[in-house]
This record gives structure tokens, sequence and C-alpha cells, in this order.
């Protein structure tokens, strides 16, 4: 018992500084701290068990290494380093980690000649199940400050893996924009496996640079008929199929991908949670709503056919999720770019927010829990998904982590209904919620801090 109080409060404590913390860093530059030659990065990449890669790069040509120490309790023998060197002689560098151990937590760092030491740490991919945390976010362009403010919160949710939905930059042709995004969200990138998919900001048709861009910056181990623009992922009990919204999905080859996607996901996990991520997705409410080209292919039957359990999306610079007929789906494309206003009203609509924010999603053997927020910590939305058969059917192994107890369970809440009329509620900016504009958080006061630190504290689920 004592243990468990002393956990309790420790935890209190260090909740309550990120409260008072968040509304301090909101007044800082959105800029990170840049080593010396390095340009870009380091950033984590392309997860498997035991496996894992580090990408940077540097100012100009020449070799890194790449030194990983894996964290083990204290009195265990500290392993070797996993050491491997790139010498080429260029400047962007995939460095491709082997002999991790599956489950655990290492911190790495950077070097090589004329480039300032840099690293994070990682959790790596466990080879059976474990509780983990990822992130769900997206549509960062423009508004530098807002973005900032996201990605700083989205640091301090010790996140596995997050993943983007799209829209990452203003022009993907523009070499300045993907700096600055990678400027903005380094200290995320470097301590959580980045998994983003493909927008039509980095697309810019008809030009082509947009798309090379993206695929220069993103690395993934896997065939597809269009590498990097899909893709899937497989972490733990969740199954994640990432697609190109601007791919034809009725053409034979994409659909043959699609579905051997679906079919493999749902063989080799039955019980597992199959999510779809896409930009623009066949469900929305904002200004651009429905992606039709989607809809004309049959997309939404086939994902119901394969029983997917959510869709997600952006496009639409909104927080936005519901059901139809069965399939549920979210738009979260509220993390940075200029936010949209409801234009359609929908009869699939359950919620819907005009609000910056991000989405935390925790992961148990039969359940994903979402909790989305606003930068300040303020709690949007929160919902379930259940697999109640799940949990007899695997074997579970225990993270070898720090000893931190559970928090509470948070309570349950399905739906967000700040006084909007059905079918959706409505969080259209209203006067009080103050998550519209970041500004707001850079006047409040120290009591203010402390009101969220607290709210933290006895509210937010930690991850195991």
């Amino acid at each position: 018992m004592r243990r468990a109080t002393t956990s309790f409060f420790s935890r209190t404590l260090r909740q309550l500084a990120a409260g008072v913390g968040l509304l301090a860093g909101l007044a800082a530059a959105p800029d990170a701290h840049a080593e010396e030659g390095i340009r870009k990065g380091p950033w984590l990449m392309a997860p498997r068990v035991g496996e894992l890669t580090v990408m940077v790069e540097r100012d100009r040509p020449g070799p890194v290494t790449v030194r990983a120490w894996e964290l083990v309790p204290t009195g265990e023998q500290q392993p070797a380093p996993v050491v491997v060197n790139d010498p080429t002689e260029r400047e962007l560098h995939e460095v491709h980690l082997t002999g991790l151990t599956p489950g655990g937590r290492y911190r790495y760092e950077v070097t090589g000649p004329g480039i300032e030491t840099a690293g994070g740490s990682f959790n790596t991919m466990p080879d059976s199940f474990v509780p983990f945390r990822f992130v769900l976010y997206g549509d960062t362009r423009s508004d530098h400050r807002a973005h900032a403010a996201t990605m700083r919160a989205i640091r301090r949710e010790g996140a596995d893996f997050v993943v983007h939905t799209g829209d990452l930059v203003g022009d993907g042709r523009r070499e300045n924009h993907w700096q600055k995004f990678f400027e903005i969200e380094g200290d995320v990138l470097r301590n959580a496996v980045w998994v983003p998919v493909v927008g039509n900001h980095e697309i810019r048709r008809p030009s082509r640079v947009g798309i090379e861009n993206f695929r220069h910056y993103v690395h993934v181990d896997e065939d597809s008929p269009r590498p990097e623009l899909d893709y899937s992922l497989r972490y733990g009990n969740v199954r994640m199929i990432l697609a190109n919204a601007f791919d034809d999905w009725s053409s034979p080859r994409m659909r043959a991908w699609l579905e051997d996607q679906l079919t493999r996901a749902r063989a080799e996990g039955p019980d597992d949670f199959v999510l779809v991520v896409l930009h623009w997705g066949m469900h929305s409410s904002g200004p651009h709503g429905e992606n039709g080209s989607l809809r004309a292919a049959g997309i939404a039957d086939l994902f119901r056919r394969h029983r997917v359990d959510l869709v997600v999306a952006g496009h639409d610079h909104i927080y936005e999720r519901g059901e139809d007929r069965g399939l549920r789906y979210m738009v979260t494309g509220g993390s940075g770019a200029p936010l949209y206003k409801h234009a359609t009203t929908r009869p699939y609509t359950q919620v819907f927010a005009r609000q910056h924010h991000y989405v935390r999603v925790d992961v148990e053997r039969d359940t994903l829990s979402f909790v989305t927020l606003r930068p300040d910590g303020s709690v949007l939305d929160r919902f379930s998904i259940r697999h109640p058969s799940a949990r007899a059917r695997v074997r579970t192994a225990a993270r070898r982590a720090w000893p931190v107890l559970e928090d509470p369970p948070e309570p349950a809440q399905r739906v967000v209904t700040l006084g909007a009329p059905p079918p959706a509620a409505c969080l259209c900016g209203a006067p009080g919620l103050g998550a519209n504009r970041v500004d707001d958080a850079r006047n409040a006061t120290l009591a203010v801090g402390l009101s969220v630190g607290l709210s933290l504290a006895f509210s937010r689920r930690r991850r195991r």
C-alpha cells in the first residue's frame, strides 16, 4: 500500500509540473534545437520485432554511427550497445538497427565527423502482447505556433509511435516547408516511431516533386504497388493499413493489394484491431466532405466485410467521429492547419469539433481507449472500441519497465454533447472553450497551470 501511495503522489507531482510547464511552453518559440551539422532528425521509422530504422540528414555529405543501449532495471547487467556504422558519404542516412530486445526500451545517439551528437529513446516492438500507446494527429501545415503547441503536448504522452494523417507541410515541393516540419516535430520524432500517410499537399499535382520529397523522408520495409505511399504496420494487436486516398482504388492492382492486406490482417489476428488510415476519408461534415472516388469504388462495403474497426482520416481541419451502418470513422485534421467550420449535417456524425487537437490511444488486449485532447491538456472527446473475446486467446507478456502503477480508469463517456443539437454534438469554437486559439493559454496564470496539472494527475490514464 505504501508503494502504491508513493507512486500515486509521485505521478501527481510530475503531472502537476507538466500542467504548469504546458502553459509556460506555449509562450516559447516553436523551433526545436538543431544539433550542429545535422539538418533534420534523427527520426525513427519502420519498426519490426527486434528491428528499427534511425534516419538523419546531415548538412553536408559524411558518414554516421548509431549506438543504442538497452535500459535495464537496477541490478541487471548492462548489455553491450548495438552499434551500426554507415560509412557512405551522403547527406540522408537510413541506419537499420537489428538484434534489439523485443519489448525493450533503448536510448540511442547519432555521431559522425562534423556533427554534434544527437539522439533520444525508443521502445522496441514486442513479440507478444503488452499494453502500449500511440497518437493520431494530422494536417500540421500552415500555423507553426498551433503545430508547435500540439507537438509539445504529444511529446509528454510518451507514445510508442505517432500516426500522421497527411498534409504534413503546406507545399511538398518546397524544401523549406519540410525543414520547418522537422524542426517543429523534432523532439517527438526522435523519441517515437513516425508513421505518416501522404496528403494532397505533399502530392501537389501535376508535379511529382512533392511525392518524391515525401518518399525521400519516409522509409518503409514493405513491397507495395506504390512504396511509401501505401503500406501496412502491425504493432502488437493493432494492424494499420496506410493508404494514399488519391490512388485509383477501383483499379485491379490497387484493389487487390488492399483486399490482400485486409484478408491477411484478419487471418493473422482474428481478434486484432484493424485500422485504415488515409488522408481523405469517406465520411466528413466539413467543407471537403465525403471522398466520392472511394465511395464509388465501394471501399466502405469492403471495409465492412473485413470488419475494419476504425477508418482514420484528416483533410478537413476538424475533429469528427461517427458510425455509418456499422463502420466507425474519425477525422483528425486539427494539428496546425487553419480550422474549418461545420459545412453539412450528416446522419452518421456523433461528434464534431472545430478545435486544434490530437488523439491519444491506449491499447489493452481487448480494448482501444481513445482520448481526444486540446493542446492545453483538456479533454475534447473520449470513447472505446472493445473486442471482448480477445483477452483469453493470446499469451500476454509483461513489459520490462519501471514499476509504475496504473491510475484508476477514467469514467466512461461515449460522446461529447456540449449543448449542440442532434444529430451531431458540435463544439464549434464556443466562447469559453479556449482551445481555438493558442494565445488563450499563453496568457494563463499560474493558478490555471496548477488546475491543469491537478486535472492531469487525477484523470489521465498512464500506460503501464
